[in-house]
């Protein structure tokens, strides 16, 4: 069979090449245009005109850039046929294989399969494209010795090595637990890479963050000295990005590393596709067809037939989903290696604030003050604000309703002189009553990382403070070697050498405020990265109230079985990742038509409004996937030239 689905041939074309049609496909993100036209091969770019390269052609009247996707002697179209105008590409970027895994994956996102390629190929930079021809950088893979390592921590960790060494594809779902030096996640995942590369093979490995990226090099350039390492990354310019491009598809890199950017990345003999975090929200794809780097990774090993690992302190219920279905194995610790390595966790809820009276009633108990002060006398302490700023939510001290606008109904916010005004309206509020219970008096339900930092200064005079927000105000890395107090937000918390000897989560509760269905695995994810970070029996406050089968979990550093029932649960109501679903957003009348197409064999929830003339609907699918019905439903509208709805398929925040 063909690369691409054509209609049967009905005549051959006569000329002075061989192979003289082109199978092109129009880099267009029109689903109508998603499928193979014939061009016609002039003789004078026999020689250039390659399967995998890019050349320009003429369709209605526009010069538009297409993808050369196979050659072939015959062609369906009844006519003459139009020549190709030139050939853009002097080196085949891509193989033909990856263009046919290009096209799955899109239509399983109910998308088009130019804008996958537009993600995993970078823009020709022509420059840089003659240098690499005039100094192809030739290589040969690494040498070395697979090293087992920190991997004997795991069950099955040391067999999932000496497999990767051996030349064997296992897949594998690791439940990391907190480390340091030869024990941490960054120094086994570049053990991992070391062992695929002594087996002759490359190794492709995908972090959430640029933060993560740093620690994953420098692990990468300790464990595997001499190898070759590429790293890709958003931030590269355009040159640097194609040249770190043409390293790893030329096969001139042992070690592919980076951000989701690398996840589609073409490699030669790739023998292992390693993705940590894999529920992170930063390996979402933003554009469309709106991938995940966790489906990007399996389609690729199963295309492939590489090794695969997903690493993560928190599994959840995509891996819950694989290990039960079984092709994906669980690697992890035993519960005794389990105690030994993680942080002593300590729940904080209202009924322990009501036990412990006045001491219990600041910003944080004060069992947390003491436990703080303690691993001061070690090394570095934390706390964690949900949000960043001053004082975010106002409610009545005694019934904790929140404070509301007389006027307009929005929230109450106080400045840092206590004066009340409406975060709406902005109207000021010289005197408050709760209407519920007719209290006068208000209190700080949940605080911001500034007010925080204030009040930590006079608890812990003569201490340093040190913020780090999200964004650029984030801190990187610091010091074990002096005694510090981190004020940090989600996701900012610096990463410290030898662990952190304290650390206090305020107001988990907040992070509970959302109505993703996903909600709570999330959650959790975020309190276990935070936690990793401690030193092993380090104490963890965690402030708020919390369900108690989310409390357990936490608690006994159970994520997985957290993740199992929740996974149960999906199962029964027919969501992901047990069945295939989608959502499908646009202008009412686009939504509407849309669902209308679709066959009797979806179910759909919705629509429901989405803002001013918007819809949302959710497909389910009975049985088998939902992204190739979608995809369908979307050529046609777009062959009536109708308004475009957006689709996901499988997201994370249904």
């Amino acid at each position: 069979m063909a690369l691409w689905d054509m209609p049967t041939a009905v005549r051959t074309v006569e000329s002075s090449i061989s192979l003289p049609v082109a199978k092109v496909l129009p880099d267009k993100s029109q689903p109508h245009l998603d499928h193979a036209f014939d061009y016609e091969i002039p003789p004078r770019l026999d020689e250039q005109a390659q399967p995998g390269r890019r050349v320009r052609i003429r369709m209605a009247g526009t010069l538009t850039t297409a993808w050369l996707l196979e050659r072939s002697a015959v062609t369906s179209h009844s006519g003459s046929l139009r020549p190709i105008e030139r050939v853009v590409d002097a080196i085949t970027p891509v193989t033909t294989e990856f263009l046919a895994f290009a096209r799955e994956l899109a239509h399983d996102h109910g998308g088009v399969t130019t804008d996958v390629l537009s993600q995993a190929i970078p823009p020709r930079h022509a420059r840089i494209e003659e240098e690499w021809l005039a100094d192809p950088h030739a290589h040969e893979l690494f040498a070395c010795e697979p090293d087992e390592g920190g991997w004997r921590r795991y069950t099955g960790g040391a067999a999932f090595i000496r497999r990767l060494a051996d030349g064997e594809s296992p897949a594998a779902a690791w439940q990391a637990l907190p480390g340091w030096g030869d024990d941490s996640v960054w120094t086994l995942l570049a053990l991992a890479a070391r062992a695929c590369v002594a087996s002759r093979r490359r190794a492709l490995l995908v972090v959430p963050t640029r933060r993560d990226l740093t620690h994953l090099e420098s692990a990468l350039h300790a464990r595997c000295p001499g190898a070759q390492i590429v790293v890709i990354h958003s931030g590269l310019s355009i040159a640097e990005r194609y040249r770190a491009f043409l390293a790893a598809t030329t096969g001139s890199a042992d070690i592919v590393v980076g951000t989701r950017a690398a996840a589609l990345c073409p490699l030669p003999n790739l023998g292992l596709i390693a993705v940590w975090d894999e529920a992170s929200t930063a390996l979402a794809f933003p554009r469309a067809p709106y991938m995940h780097t966790r489906s990007v990774a399996k389609a690729r090993a199963l295309g492939e037939g590489c090794a695969l690992v997903y690493g993560t302190a928190s599994p959840g219920v995509w891996l819950a989903h694989a290990i039960e279905e079984g092709w994906l194995k669980l690697v992890a610790a035993g519960r005794s290696e389990v105690r030994r390595s993680t942080p002593r966790i300590h729940l904080f809820d209202r009924s322990m604030r009501e036990r412990a009276g006045s001491a219990g009633r600041g910003i944080l108990p004060a069992r947390a003050i003491a436990a703080l002060r303690e691993g001061l006398a070690t090394g570095p302490v934390f706390v964690e604000a949900p949000r960043p700023g001053y004082a975010t939510t106002l409610t009545c001290s005694r019934c904790r309703v929140p404070a509301r606008c007389s006027s307009c109904g929005g929230r109450l916010a106080a400045d840092h002189r206590g004066r009340l005004s409406c975060r709406w309206c902005g109207q000021a509020v010289p005197r408050w009553r709760c209407p519920n219970c007719l209290g006068t008096h208000l209190a700080h339900s949940t605080v911001g990382a500034r007010r925080i930092a204030e009040d930590l200064g006079r608890s812990f005079a003569g201490v340093p403070i040190v913020s780090s927000q999200g964004g650029d105000r984030a801190l990187p890395q610091i010091s074990h070697e002096r005694p510090v107090l981190v004020v940090a937000t989600p996701g900012a918390l610096p990463v410290c050498e030898d662990g952190y000897a304290a650390g206090c989560l305020l107001d988990a509760h907040a992070f509970l405020d959302s109505a993703s269905i996903d909600v709570a695995g999330k959650a959790l994810r975020r309190w276990l990265s935070t936690a990793s970070l401690l030193r092993a029996g380090s104490p963890l406050f965690v402030v708020g109230e919390l369900p108690h089968d989310l409390a357990q979990a936490l608690v006994r550093w159970d994520p997985l079985g957290y993740a199992r029932t929740d996974l149960t649960e999906r199962s029964s109501l027919g969501l992901p990742p047990v069945f295939s679903a989608a959502v499908v957003e646009g202008a009412c009348g686009a939504v509407t038509d849309t669902l209308r197409r679709l066959s009797d064999s979806v179910r759909v929830l919705g629509p429901v409004p989405d803002g001013e003339n918007r819809l949302r609907a959710i497909v389910q699918a009975r049985e088998g996937p939902v992204g190739p019905m979608l995809h369908a439903v979307a050529a046609q509208r777009a062959a009536r030239r109708l308004p475009p709805v957006r689709i996901r398929v499988n997201p994370d925040d249904l």
